[in-house]
């Protein structure tokens, strides 16, 4: 009997060793995960980059899709927030809330709600706390849009 439930015991650890390894690959995943992925490419040059505007300040977008392909902008600007400059390029659309924008459409791709589709916004793959309306540029940041599924 008591060989049993050693076995039973080594089992129930197991099971746990997996699950926790799971949770945490699973944990990793969402917007960062494609970011990682995109920077790759792009300082590999795989991902061609194009550039837009004029002004003082240069900074770099990158766009993940839905499909995974990657699309990189360096953008000059003298705007002072990322809205203006998004919007003046015409690569977001979205909705006003109280809190400034709801970014919906990102390059051209909307936002699929029926599948909790949205777009993460992250800069230098870090998540990113501010609304676009509030998120000041500065000269060399790096923000990402990442099309994400699931909240």
């Amino acid at each position: 009997m008591k060989k049993t439930i050693s076995n039973y015991s080594k089992r129930i650890w197991a099971v746990l060793l997996v699950s926790v390894m799971m949770f945490s690959v699973l944990s990793l995943t969402g917007c960062n995960n494609a970011n990682n992925n995109s920077t790759m490419d792009i300082t590999s040059g795989a991902v061609e980059t194009t550039k837009l505007g004029e002004g003082e300040k240069t900074f770099t977008l990158e766009v993940v899709h839905k499909d995974g392909t990657v699309k990189a902008y360096e953008i000059k600007t003298d705007e002072e927030f990322l809205r203006g400059v998004l919007e003046e390029h015409e690569l977001i659309t979205g909705s006003e809330s109280e809190y400034g924008m709801f970014v919906t459409a990102v390059n051209g791709e909307e936002a699929d709600s029926s599948e909790n589709g949205w777009w993460c916004l992250t800069k230098d793959e870090a998540l990113w706390e501010k609304g676009i309306d509030t998120s000041p540029i500065e000269d060399g940041d790096r923000f990402e849009f990442t099309y994400t599924i699931g909240y």
